[in-house]
C-alpha cells in the first residue's frame, strides 16, 4: 500500500512537471537598440546659422603713438564686465570635416558698439554619422569690425579662438556650443583724449580689449 502512494505521488509531481513546462514562455532579454546619429548632412554643402555670444571682458589695454614727438604711451583701463553679440553666420563644407565662412552681426560692449564682419574657420573631429549625439571642434574667427559711434574711428579689428561641441538635439535640429578667447581691437578719435600739443592727424591711438565668449549657434540648414 505505501509503495502504491509513493508511486502516485511521484507521478503526480511528474505530470505537474510536464503540464508546467507545456504553458512555459520563455523570457528573451530585450537587446539595446543603437542608434546612428546624423551630426552633419552630408548632402548639404553649404550651412546657415543663426546664434549668439555672451562675452565676459578680462581686460583692456591702451596705445597711443604720438608720431611727431616719437613718444608711445601705454596705459591699462578696467573694461565693462559683460557684452554680447547677435550673430548670422554662411559656411561651406570644404571637406566633411572643416568649414570656412563668413559671420557678421551686432556686437554690444562698453567701449563701443560694432558690427563684425569676419572669416570663420572651423574643424570637426570624427564622423558625420556616429553613434553619440555629439562631436568636438575648434575653431579661429579673424577679421574686420565697423564702430558706429562717433567716439571711434570706423574700422576696426576682432578675433577668436577656441573650441565646442557640435550637438544633435532632435532630427532637424543641431547646434554649435562654444567657449573661446576673443580679442577687439578699436581705435578711438583722439579727441576723446582731451587737450594736446601736436594734431589729431599725427597720433595713433589703439584700443585692444580682451575676454572669454561663451557662444551658440543654431544651424537653419
Amino acid at each position: 500500500m505505501k509503495k502504491l502512494l509513493l508511486i502516485l505521488i511521484t507521478l503526480s509531481f511528474v505530470g505537474a512537471g510536464i503540464a508546467e513546462a507545456q504553458h512555459f514562455v520563455p523570457r528573451y532579454k530585450r537587446k539595446k537598440m543603437e542608434k546612428d546619429y546624423t551630426l552633419d548632412k552630408p548632402e548639404n554643402r553649404l550651412t546657415v546659422s543663426f546664434g549668439g555670444t555672451m562675452n565676459f571682458m578680462l581686460g583692456m589695454h591702451s596705445h597711443i603713438n604720438y608720431k611727431d614727438y616719437g613718444q608711445v604711451t601705454n596705459y591699462e583701463q578696467k573694461p565693462d564686465l559683460m557684452g554680447g553679440s547677435v550673430l548670422l553666420g554662411v559656411g561651406y563644407k570644404v571637406t566633411p570635416n572643416f568649414t570656412a565662412g563668413l559671420e557678421g552681426g551686432l556686437l554690444f560692449q562698453g567701449n563701443g558698439n560694432a558690427i563684425p564682419l569676419y572669416g570663420s574657420f572651423k574643424y570637426y573631429f570624427g564622423e558625420q554619422v556616429r553613434r553619440k549625439p555629439m562631436r568636438w571642434f575648434t575653431y579661429l574667427n579673424i577679421g574686420p569690425q565697423f564702430y558706429t559711434d562717433e567716439e571711434s574711428k570706423g574700422v576696426g579689428a576682432t578675433a577668436g579662438l577656441g573650441g565646442g561641441m557640435r550637438l544633435c538635439i532632435a532630427e532637424s535640429l543641431r547646434c554649435d556650443l562654444y567657449v573661446g578667447y576673443l580679442g577687439n581691437m578699436r581705435r578711438p578719435e583722439p579727441s576723446q583724449m582731451g587737450a594736446h600739443d601736436v594734431p589729431a592727424g599725427n597720433i595713433n591711438f589703439k584700443q585692444y580689449s580682451h575676454g572669454v565668449v561663451l557662444g551658440l549657434n543654431i544651424y537653419l540648414w
